[in-house]
């Protein structure tokens, strides 16, 4: 039997999650697939956190030292660098506005989106220093009035004891339990107390989390999204974090209006750049940095360049292959991550339905946009200006290189077939795409550019978040220079996505919701990007009469 490819693993594995967690719902057993196999889920994510920064610093230092010598950068890599940032720039607006227009993030349902944004709002103003990403107040609706006394119900429950010889309890009730089932089956979390002592209920069962109290303590039961705290005297005693652990606060954002004009491009410039290391919401500044250290080695004398970029080049490597060995156990994580987030962000049939509805919406707004840049926007660009090309035969002559591209994820494994399509098949010079083809599996990421402006926005409509003009421009600079900081590997960008979502104040964890359809999505988005390569390599060439 034919040995299974990693791409078809995770496939089964997504499949296989789904599948798991429609079971888990069914017969109520999120609270085993929460202990017991969504913690793999985040070690996932948190080992792929870990690997961010250096990634993006040894990456970015390594292609820019990859350039040429200053003096002999001339016109062609100025219009390598030009082509490359305009084509990223228009992916990520192209894939900010076909989410804006077709928002798949409301496919959850708008009284689930409502009560997401109600519970954020009381957060809010339970927090200090934190404020509204877009300064709307659905709290001060009455339209709401009926979701607010729910949300509110829902996220804090407080009794003080009178005495120690009643009974009493506190609770969230199951609104799916039967009416003949016991009254601790009925609760899905609640404290049970009798006779001095209490007893925590967890999804309508028992635990061994108990304890005494006496007159005059006070219990409370308290919910932020999906996750719910038990505390006495104020004091918490047991947690359960929802979203496989992803019940993360948000973190302040900065109103850049009271800034001034020019801040945004002042706090580029690191101070401290160790600072910037241990914050990745410092994301531009590492940026800044690894693009200015490139350049200065660029103009070391050649002895001294010949011993730092070996071992640039080869720290990069080693954390290229700490990514490819945390990627060889994705199927196994896939699943844990599919199985979890499902798990715990539906409690019954018809959230699930809502949340699988919401995803599959994400996922066709994805395959679109790339499928458009694919099949009508490079091809029309390179048949417009290269006269010798039909559309037909452009395609052609680059499918191996796509094809090869679609298989691997990965720009870097598909630089070789890349090269030889383009000079062989396309009949560019080696001058050029010896040069300006390696340049461009760096720097050039149209596919991982569009998608993260598609995942960014999708997740804010998920949560009902409502970015600005200025958010969504800060975005289209952080996805453009951050692509350059995208390894050239299988989900490569979903951890520079990981990155971005930290840096404009949206909660990094979230991407636990849409991960499991990365793999399959990645095939695609390189696609796109070695496309991309392709299409401004032939440009450039034209330009020079080398084609």
């Amino acid at each position: 039997m034919k040995k299974l490819s990693l791409s078809a693993k995770i496939v089964l594995a997504l499949i296989l999650g789904i599948l798991y967690a429609a079971i888990a719902i069914y017969f109520g057993w999120q609270e085993f697939t929460k202990n017991w196999i969504a913690p793999f889920g985040d070690i996932f994510i948190r080992a792929l956190k870990f690997i961010a920064v250096p990634l993006v610093l040894f990456s970015i230092i390594a292609g820019v030292a990859s350039l040429p010598e200053p003096a002999k950068l001339g016109r062609i890599g100025v219009k390598s660098l030009v082509a490359y940032v305009a084509t990223s720039i228009l992916a990520t607006i192209f894939g900010m506005t076909l989410t804006n227009l077709f928002q798949p993030g409301k496919a959850v349902g708008e009284e689930q989106q409502i009560k997401n944004r109600l519970a954020y709002e009381m957060w809010v103003e339970e927090t200090n220093n934190v404020v509204l990403l877009d300064n709307k107040h659905f709290l001060t609706d009455s339209r709401y009035d009926t979701l607010i006394a729910k949300v509110q119900a829902d996220r804090l429950q407080t009794f003080t004891v009178p005495d120690v010889t009643g009974a009493y309890q506190l609770g969230f009730l199951d609104e799916n339990a039967a009416s003949s089932a016991s009254l601790i089956q009925q609760y899905t979390y609640a404290i049970m107390l009798e006779q001095g002592k209490f007893q925590c209920i967890i999804k309508g069962q028992q635990s061994s989390i108990q304890g005494t109290y006496v007159a005059g303590d006070q219990f409370a039961l308290k919910k932020e999204g999906d996750a719910v705290f038990f505390s006495k005297n104020g004091t918490i005693f047991h947690e359960i974090s929802g979203k496989s652990g992803f019940a993360e606060k948000l973190d302040q954002v900065s109103q850049q209006k009271d800034k001034g004009p020019l801040r945004f491009f002042v706090e580029m410039i690191p101070e401290n750049i160790f600072a910037s290391f241990a914050d990745t919401k410092l994301l531009l500044q590492i940026i800044f940095f690894a693009i200015f250290f490139g350049i200065a080695l660029l103009y070391l004398p050649s002895d001294q360049k010949s011993s730092i970029i070996p071992l640039i080049n080869d720290l990069n490597e080693v954390f290229l292959k700490m990514v490819d060995l945390v990627m060889q156990l994705a199927p196994f994580f896939v699943f844990a991550l599919m199985a979890g987030t499902i798990a715990n962000m539906a409690s019954n049939g018809k959230e699930l339905i809502g949340l699988l509805s919401s995803l599959l919406a994400f996922s066709l707004v994805v395959v679109a946009g790339l499928g458009f840049l694919l099949l009508i926007f490079y091809p029309l660009l390179v048949t417009r200006f290269v006269k010798k090309f039909s559309y037909r035969s452009f395609m052609e002559n680059i499918f191996p290189a796509q094809s090869m591209a679609f298989s691997t994820s990965s720009s870097a494994a598909t630089l070789p077939v890349t090269m030889k399509c383009v000079q062989e098949n396309l009949g560019v010079s080696p001058n050029i795409s010896n040069f300006v083809l390696p340049i461009g599996a760096t720097v050039n990421m149209d596919g991982t550019s569009f998608y993260q402006a598609v995942c960014i926005i999708f997740l804010a409509q998920l949560h009902l978040i409502d970015l600005s003009l200025g958010e969504q421009f800060t975005i289209v600079l952080l996805t453009t220079l951050s692509s350059i900081g995208s390894a050239a590997v299988p989900s490569g960008g979903i951890i520079m996505l990981m990155v971005v979502l930290e840096t404009v104040g949206l909660n990094p964890a979230w991407i636990a919701i849409i991960y499991p359809m990365d793999r399959i999505l990645d095939m695609l988005r390189t696609v796109v990007n070695v496309t991309g390569d392709i299409s401004v390599t032939t440009l450039i060439a034209q330009s020079e009469g080398e084609v």
